[in-house]
């Protein structure tokens, strides 16, 4: 019988704030630049910036993405696996 490792919720915590954090502060940079790369793109950013308040094209609006990202991601994270590891 196969055993399998519980996942780190702390660790899963930390790497899916950093991860969605960073994704919303470069789109935040970006649509400040007004440059579409990829996914980062201006209909992207107005959809998330009715989504998470005070997010806005300028530096401080990605800072404050960063924060509203670390929260959101970390948290959905940390759900996943306490999930995965309750249900392992």
């Amino acid at each position: 019988m196969a055993s399998f490792q519980k996942l780190s919720i702390k660790g899963l915590f930390l790497a899916g704030g950093l991860l969605w954090g960073g994704n919303l502060f470069l789109h935040a940079l970006f649509a400040s630049a007004n440059v579409n790369f990829l996914m980062w793109n201006t209909q992207s950013f107005v959809l998330l910036s009715q989504i998470y308040p005070g997010i806005t094209a300028t530096f401080t609006g990605a800072v404050i993405g960063l924060v509203w990202g670390f929260f959101c991601g970390g948290i959905a994270a940390a759900i996943f696996g306490w999930l995965y590891n309750k249900l392992i």
